[in-house]
């Protein structure tokens, strides 16, 4: 609700203090006055669906169609803090996008999706450097993005 202040879990409760330090926050950068994110997405449906819904939300939505595509994006010194990956694209997968990025030292949000992944897919995901690993259902990537914007209004 509008207004209203949000509460986080206690992060100590959920990762070990080892882990605590691994946690990277949500940061956006706004270029002009829209935070800007990254859709790699092949799918044109899935893509003109998520950038419409992205937009309307009130992103810059910059779209890559391959892996290859959101790896040049992601290289460049002005690059979105956040980017929305669908796990398998043309040339490069999101896993092997998150291990360039966490190999590169870039700070991006990261987020993979996919329909029906294994707790092995998520798993390998999150090891490679992704931030959150969702299930494609009615809206998921938008709620998730969502949030990182009230985040980013927050802080």
């Amino acid at each position: 609700m509008p207004g209203e202040a949000l509460k986080f879990p206690d992060v100590s409760k959920i990762f070990p203090q080892s882990e605590q330090s691994k946690v990277k926050p949500l940061q956006m950068s706004i270029s002009g006055d829209r935070p800007r994110v990254l859709l790699a997405e092949d799918d044109p449906v899935h893509s003109l669906t998520l950038f419409h819904f992205l937009s309307q939300a009130g992103y810059e939505v910059v779209v890559a169609v391959t892996g290859a595509d959101a790896i040049s994006e992601l290289r460049k010194a002005d690059h979105p803090p956040v980017a929305i990956l669908r796990a398998q694209l043309p040339g490069m997968n999101g896993v092997e996008i998150c291990q360039r990025m966490n190999e590169a030292g870039k700070n991006v949000f990261l987020i993979l999706y996919s329909e029906q992944p294994t707790t092995e897919q998520i798993v390998a995901a999150l090891e490679a450097g992704a931030d959150l690993h969702l299930e494609i259902r009615s809206g998921e990537g938008v709620a998730g993005s969502r949030e990182g914007r009230r985040t980013h209004h927050r802080a």
